[in-house]
């Protein structure tokens, strides 16, 4: 047994966490109080918010009053017998009389059961923290292992690789599958496959269908870390490089996360259960279920940056701290929130310090940069956060921190007012079987905080397993399984391993029911249409490749070599033809809704005319000249 870390005067982490939650809380509960007494509720609350925006003497009363909690709970820790109960008493206290008086005058728009869900989730540590507090340990922690066990590694390594290898030639197949049989859609594949095609040939990530007209992809979101995969698209000049690719970087992550496993002392047996579960987890299967996306690279990069933080190499740590950063201009709050586990709970404050520096400063770069020179940062995302007349992540922040009882209340709630957000907890959480939350360490729960990315915002495709918004969430709860795991004392060894059986087990069928059916599903597809596919494949194989085209969705993947690029939709959502491309392409196999016929027959009068029509296929129609045009006998 080896005593537990602290600051001095036996402060620990948690109680640092705990004092700072408390100070916040009576804040919030003094202004809750007084703004109910004032005739006014929580509907007025939220719009009030843009006041602590402008209003610096708020904001310095919260941080005074939380400062001044800080160091009263440490004198009475340090001074009081039984301090620390008395205090995780106090906590638990004013957290409930918090959630009390908020309960007690919920907007009706809130779903009751959504803010009891929360409230119950962010009980949970705090509850913890007290059972920590009246546990008696005199100050002590079991061993963390950190010697690696003596059996061989690379047998163990070989076949989570195996592993990988099978389910994601399931994942890459069915990618492939997908744009073979004309199923992918502009958003987002065509324009990656564009904006690849580019890349390829000037250097630059530039596309067209993506905001119909010529524009930079970086203007949109900022990702560098696209270039990594620039090499191998330059041997293989194919969108389904690009599906393929995304599948090999995704399940390259099970490398790293046996390694961190290895150092933290699991046996193989664990290991390769561990394996098992990274390989065939759903979310991470679902997640490409749109096709190719550049949050792909989260998953494998954060693994990596957790398992040189591991070996404490910094050089290393720091180069794919930049890397996950360069994958997109918001993965600052990964790195953000793995510098507070580092200084929270490990004590690391000499690595964490420096990270947080690196990652809010580069975000507050990109983000300057995204301002000037494109479309900024998609705060929009988080507008249910955002005061009225407010834009940009600061205010979301400061809602954060001054609304909290407002903030409870998004944590469940959807747009469509529904249980969505429960499930899709579920789906990420039960196959691992609930592995991320099982630890003693309250500041272990600072791993599970990526999760409220997904959770505090209204836009319906970020809290759903079927798109890219989870990768980064999974890094995490992996990373926090396999420390949990580790952490176990060895009497609950057999009970853990119990447990990754089901968890093994629970990912496999899960994987089965969710992502494998779509193999005989897309297979069934094309070999159903295979006539049509033909037919249009031999059709967009005649349209010169310097032509500008405007094609409908499933079309444009297909048509990506082409430098100038559109998808019909929004090139003719303006409301007037535009007379701009040589060649309109609309897929005629679902038919063709008046809408479509509309518009195809305002380009026949605005001088377009048909060149090759196949009902249920293709239509093609063209401006150029009859001896221009391929089409033409």
């Amino acid at each position: 047994m080896t005593k537990s870390r602290s600051f001095r005067y036996g402060y620990n982490a948690g109680d640092l966490v705990s004092s700072a939650l408390s100070g916040w809380l009576f804040m919030n509960l003094v202004y809750l109080i007084v703004t109910i007494a004032s005739g006014e509720g929580l509907e007025t609350l939220h719009s009030g918010v843009q006041t602590y925006m402008r209003n610096f003497l708020t904001v310095a009363v919260y941080a005074a009053v939380t400062v001044f909690f800080v160091i009263v709970f440490a004198e009475v820790i340090a001074l009081v017998k039984n301090g620390r109960r008395i205090l995780s008493v106090l906590l638990l206290s004013e957290y409930i009389v918090f959630s009390v008086v908020t309960a007690l005058d919920l907007p009706g728009s809130v779903s009751e059961i959504a803010f009891l869900a929360a409230v119950i989730v962010f009980l949970i540590p705090i509850l913890l923290y007290v059972a920590s507090a009246f546990r008696e340990t005199n100050g002590e922690d079991p061993i963390v292992p950190t010697k690696e066990p003596s059996a061989p590694f690379a047998p163990v390594l070989i076949f989570g690789i195996v592993a990988s290898c099978v389910f994601g030639g399931v994942v890459a197949a069915i990618g492939v599958m997908r744009y073979l049989g004309y199923s992918a859609p502009n958003f987002d594949f065509g324009i990656f496959c564009q904006m690849y095609a580019d890349m390829a040939k000037t250097g630059t990530p530039v596309t067209t269908v993506e905001r119909d007209g010529l524009l930079s992809h970086f203007a949109v979101h900022t990702s560098p870390a696209l270039y990594l995969l620039l090499p191998f698209y330059f041997v293989f000049r194919t969108p389904i490089t690009l599906a393929v690719g995304q599948a090999v970087i995704l399940y390259s992550g099970v490398v790293p996360l046996l390694l961190i496993g290895r150092r933290r002392g699991l046996s193989n047996g664990l290991l390769a259960l561990l394996s098992i579960a990274y390989a065939a987890y759903p979310a991470i299967g679902t997640g490409c279920f749109y096709d190719f996306h550049e949050n792909c690279f989260l998953l494998p990069l954060l693994l990596w940056t957790f398992w040189f933080s591991e070996c404490r190499r910094p050089v290393p740590f720091f180069l794919f701290a930049l890397l996950t950063l360069s994958v997109k201009e918001d993965a600052f709050v990964y790195l953000v929130i793995f510098a507070l586990f580092l200084f929270f709970s490990e004590k690391r404050w000499k690595t964490a310090l420096p990270l947080m520096i690196l990652s809010l400063g580069y975000f507050l770069l990109v983000s300057h940069l995204m301002k000037q020179n494109g479309e900024g940062v998609m705060s929009w995302r988080y507008s249910n956060l955002l005061p009225s007349g407010e834009s940009g992540l600061l205010g979301v922040v400061v809602t954060v921190f001054t609304q909290p009882g407002y903030v409870l209340t998004q944590i469940f709630s959807s747009s469509a007012r529904d249980a969505g957000k429960f499930k899709y907890i579920g789906a990420l959480l039960l196959p691992l079987g609930g592995l991320p939350c099982v630890s003693r360490k309250p500041s272990r729960w600072i791993l599970l905080t990526p999760l409220l990315l997904n959770l505090l915002t209204m836009y319906v495709y970020q809290p759903n397993i079927n798109f890219q918004y989870s990768f980064g969430i999974i890094a995490f709860l992996f990373y926090a399984a396999a420390l949990n795991l580790a952490d176990l004392s060895a009497r609950a060894r057999s009970f853990t391993a119990g447990s990754l059986v089901y968890s093994a087990a629970a990912c496999v069928v899960a994987f089965s029911l969710l992502v494998s059916p779509m193999i005989p599903a897309n297979a069934n597809h094309m070999k159903a249409w295979k006539d049509r596919h033909d037919t249009i494949t031999e059709t967009l194989a005649k349209i010169p490749d310097d032509a500008s085209v405007a094609a409908t969705t499933f079309l444009v993947p297909h048509l990506s070599q082409h430098a100038e690029l559109y998808e019909t939709y929004y090139h003719t959502a303006s409301g007037w033809i535009k007379t701009d491309c040589d060649y309109y392409v609309f897929d005629l196999r679902y038919g063709s809704d008046d809408k479509q016929e509309s518009q195809i027959k305002r380009l026949k009068s605005s001088g377009y005319r048909e060149v090759f029509r196949d009902d249920g296929a293709i239509l093609v129609l063209t401006r150029l000249p009859a001896e221009d045009d391929p089409f033409t006998p």
